[in-house]
């Protein structure tokens, strides 16, 4: 029977499931000294994130924990409105909706006009019943409509959203002569006060952050060309910097590398200097994609383009170069200037190779397709921990701490959670408490998550219910209990905290 339970209790864990321990094995004790912490987002800190897409999203937060930020969707306006006037938006709400009851911001796109008028390469994002032209009247009305009626429906169930518009711009739209920039600049312009609009009717101006994405190597004639200017004493291209102005950050996507010494990131990191330097305009920045494919290990006479590309070990050995150096040169007068407060991995598991892409997009995670961890896991899990606990560099810093009382548990304790680093958590000291295996059952006054982190793991339970229980391992190391749900900013009263241990599990 015992070791039944223990089977039993061993898959829950590993799941993060909850479950409810027989009333034979524990017996009720009272609550370890508890204080509620807020914290608040650090306008030095560094945070992390991955593209997970949701299909990867729950297995991101057990291997890694609640993450900052991630990075989540690409949705073209032909795929949302399916007909005219229709609206599909459930995927981006359902999406958004899952990574808040995780605890982390997303950050999703919306490709709108890019298609072969801009780069031959693309297939036309604007639906086939409107003129192909986003100059057009009729397209361009059908457009701004869109764009209010998503960031509406979207904003309404999920309270607060990171939305880029037209993402990538440099590959995607690739405006290489001014009549194409000038469309792109006009045309984002209207779509940011469309949003804000929205946004501002609804009464959520502050919870709307919009980003324009830029990208590719500052080094080559394509980008440059774009930008009208040499990289050195680079001019910035006023079509770009007007874009950049209505937007509340900077973000770009960078798989720059050197191609003669694959394991070094100083490109990488001048690459993104180069944008921090001529185009955030002082705003904070986030690093929505940065990855490593580790295409050569699958097809050893694979030559690459213009993505970071090696072996499994160069990817691990280019992780072990480029995190350190992040946060040295994220600081004050560093290279990323502090401006850095987002970085992106693309991915965290290896995609199907049935895919029709290249072979090197197949292979950017550190899982691979069976599953397994490549070298470069565990290191890439040290050091994101590493950062994010050091006071001086964690994305999130401590703005108000108190020693719960008897009392205060008895009546209530009211939780916030704002964003993936804005929010309230209650951290209790274990360290009196017997190591072992302990049921953790929490009531709540309205429907939401819960979030666990103790002995080192993470436990969710991300249906919103009233009620939950999950089964956790405690140690002398503390216990961190967050209540999340759907829509952030998320209110939440805690009613109630129950503490079981399980004899037949304590550690020996």
């Amino acid at each position: 029977m015992k070791t039944a339970i223990a089977k039993h209790l061993a898959a829950l864990i590993l799941a993060g499931g909850a479950f409810a321990a027989p009333a034979s094995a524990s017996s009720a004790e009272k609550l370890p000294p508890v204080e509620k912490v807020s914290v608040e987002a650090s306008e030095s800190g560094l945070g992390f994130g991955f593209w997970a897409n949701n299909r990867y999203s729950e297995r991101v937060f057990d291997d890694f924990g609640r993450r900052p930020y991630e990075r989540f969707g690409f949705f073209s306006w032909n795929s949302i409105e399916r007909a005219p006037g229709q609206y599909d938006t459930h995927k981006i709400i359902e999406g958004v909706q899952l990574l808040h009851r995780l605890g982390t911001t997303p950050i999703i796109s919306l490709n709108n006009i890019s298609g072969p008028w801009f780069n031959r390469a693309k297939k036309s994002q604007i639906p086939a019943f409107y003129p192909q032209d986003i100059t057009d009247q009729k397209t361009r009305a059908a457009g701004l409509r869109y764009i209010d009626r998503v960031i509406r429906e979207v904003l309404e169930a999920t309270g607060s959203l990171v939305v880029c518009f037209d993402y990538e711009m440099m590959w995607h739209c690739r405006p290489d002569t001014p009549e194409k920039q000038q469309l792109l600049h006009d045309w984002f312009l209207e779509a940011v006060a469309a949003a804000r609009g929205a946004a501002a009717e609804i009464g959520l101006s502050e919870q709307l952050k919009i980003i324009p994405i830029v990208n590719g190597a500052v080094d080559t004639p394509t980008t440059l060309k774009l930008l009208n200017s040499p990289a050195e004493n680079h001019t910035p291209a006023r079509w770009l910097t007007d874009m950049v102005s209505v937007c509340d950050y900077l973000a770009i996507d960078s798989y720059d590398f050197d191609k003669e010494d694959p394991t070094n990131p100083e490109k990488t990191l001048r690459t993104l200097a180069f944008w921090i330097r001529n185009y955030s305009l002082g705003k904070p920045v986030l690093v929505t994609e940065f990855g490593y494919s580790t295409g050569v290990s699958y097809y050893p006479d694979y030559k690459t383009h213009y993505h970071a590309t090696g072996t499994e070990e160069q990817q691990h050995d280019f992780y072990a170069a480029l995190f350190p150096r992040l946060v040295e040169e994220n600081r004050p007068g560093g290279l990323l200037n502090g401006q850095v407060r987002c970085f992106c991995l693309w991915m965290y598991s290896d995609i199907s190779t049935k895919k029709s892409t290249p072979a090197r997009e197949n292979h950017f995670g550190m899982i691979r397709l069976d599953g397994s961890r490549k070298p470069s896991f565990e290191l890439v899990h040290r050091e994101i921990d590493a950062i994010e606990s050091d006071p001086q560099s964690a994305p999130s810093r401590e703005r108000a701490r108190e020693r719960l009382t008897d009392k205060q548990l008895g009546e209530g304790i009211a939780m916030r959670y704002g964003s993936g680093c804005d929010y309230d958590y209650l951290q209790f000291d274990t360290r009196e408490c017997p190591s072992g295996t302990y049921t953790v059952s929490v009531k709540y006054a309205h429907p939401g998550a819960l979030l666990i982190r103790s002995a080192g793991k993470w436990y969710r339970s991300t249906d919103e219910q009233r009620t939950h229980s999950l089964t956790v391992e405690v140690d002398g190391e503390g216990l961190q209990l967050y209540a999340t749900g759907s829509r952030f900013p998320f209110e939440q009263r805690i009613e109630k905290i129950e503490w079981k241990r399980d004899n037949n599990t304590e550690k020996r």
